[in-house]
């Protein structure tokens, strides 16, 4: 998991609906056929789905460490696309292929997003697999402009110039990609940097607040009472749930802890860095879910223990909350990565 950085793919995003929006609207009054309107729509409503769905998949769902399989798969929902695009042609009987220049446009676009992803080899084959279709279907069912359909020169000379580039650029393309993944990581480590020491200076001027009347008493040269005692206590405990809780050691669970140690609960905060690996967002989630469970139980503890534990990077669980009560009850409370909680038999 990873904190959100500026994400270059935001205006392709954006460009990859406009254009699934306009391709929808596009076919819808294209050139009706002329005969087996039927399958005609049906051929072409499929087509245009599947293009639409890998174009989603490229920009939108592409895995960040894809495998070959994934290029291959989209390379082959291209063909397919095309070949549902020959056959609507054949079955309604079209006069040209103007009809389908809309779902040609998107297999560029489709192709151009597949050789940026690092799919090249896979998207020259579709390329190969659409010029030979059209070859054979256009000359076997006599369809004017069959040349020009096979692979429309106009728009493929975008996907030939771009194919091109990233092939011969490729080791420059994988240096930028390193440095953007560096700027990432980089990014995200100031983050919690900063985090970090936004909660240090505010647990110091906290304990420091909790601290200043003891040491008023002590520099005055009065004696110490045992109520002062008690909270000396309670300060030093609270001391060692910062080291020992760090990512737990907010207010309101530091408030609720001292006021359940003052009535003689035995309370344990343990943090083992799984929150501090977490993004932000799902550190901040997490939080908002464990901080009111965590205050719950201690107020409703007058007598016994609780143990609060932030569970190590990897591990199912982001959080362990057992409570002892005084009649030998235990109750265990999980609390999961997505944030729901469920008791632990």
């Amino acid at each position: 998991m990873a904190d959100t950085v500026d994400d270059p793919w935001g205006a392709v995003r954006v460009t990859t609906v406009l254009a699934s929006v306009c391709v929808i609207a596009m076919m819808v009054v294209s050139v009706p056929p002329n005969r087996a309107a039927v399958a005609y729509w049906a051929l072409t409503a499929t087509s245009t789905a599947i293009i639409i769905a890998v174009l989603v998949w490229l920009v939108f769902g592409w895995p960040s460490k894809a495998r070959r399989a994934h290029g291959v798969c989209a390379a082959g929902l291209l063909v397919v696309t095309a070949a549902l695009n020959w056959a609507a042609g054949v079955v309604g009987d079209l006069e040209n292929i103007s009809a389908f220049y809309p779902l040609i446009s998107m297999t560029v676009l489709c192709l151009v997003v597949m050789v940026y992803r690092g799919a090249v080899y896979p998207a020259w084959v579709v390329v190969a697999c659409i010029v030979a279709m059209g070859v054979v279907v256009g000359v076997v069912a006599r369809i004017p402009g069959w040349v020009e359909a096979a692979f429309p020169i106009a728009m493929g000379a975008t996907f030939f110039a771009i194919s091109g580039a990233v092939v011969v650029l490729r080791g420059m393309l994988g240096e930028i990609l390193e440095v953007m993944d560096r700027r990432s990581v980089l990014s995200a480590r100031t983050r919690r940097t900063l985090e970090a020491r936004s909660r240090r200076e505010e647990r110091i001027e906290r304990l420091a607040g909790q601290v200043r009347p003891v040491l008023v008493e002590v520099a005055a040269g009065r004696p110490l009472t045992e109520d002062d005692l008690q909270q000396a206590r309670l300060l030093e405990l609270g001391l060692r749930d910062g080291i020992r809780g760090a990512a737990l050691d907010v207010p309101e669970i530091a408030e609720a802890a001292r006021a359940a140690r003052a009535r003689g609960v035995r309370v344990t905060l343990l943090d083992d860095g799984g929150l501090e690996t977490a993004p932000s967002r799902i550190r901040a989630m997490l939080l908002d879910t464990i901080v009111p469970l965590v205050v719950s139980e201690l107020r409703a503890l007058s007598h016994g223990e609780l143990i609060v534990r932030v569970m190590p990077p990897g591990r199912d669980t982001a959080a362990i909350v057992t409570t002892h009560h005084a009649d030998d009850r235990v109750r265990r409370v999980t609390v999961g990565w997505d944030g729901i909680t469920a008791p632990l038999s």
